[in-house]
């Protein structure tokens, strides 16, 4: 497929199958979305991905 990318007139050549797992994930996904307090703060993110990177060689953020 062009770039990965699935559009709406892509989705008649893909399996059904997929098709109903990808909806499912995403319905997930969104159901999470709903409930901010299971969701990391953003400054945590920042701070853990900062560090990670600088114990991997990396100059950091």
């Amino acid at each position: 497929m062009k770039n990965d990318v699935v559009t709406a007139g892509d989705t008649d050549n893909l399996n059904p199958e997929y098709l109903a797992w990808k909806k499912r994930k995403i319905l997930h996904a969104l159901a999470q979305s709903e409930d901010r307090t299971r969701m990391f703060p953003l400054e945590k993110v920042w701070k853990e991905l900062d560090q990670s990177m600088q114990q991997n060689g990396s100059d950091g953020l």
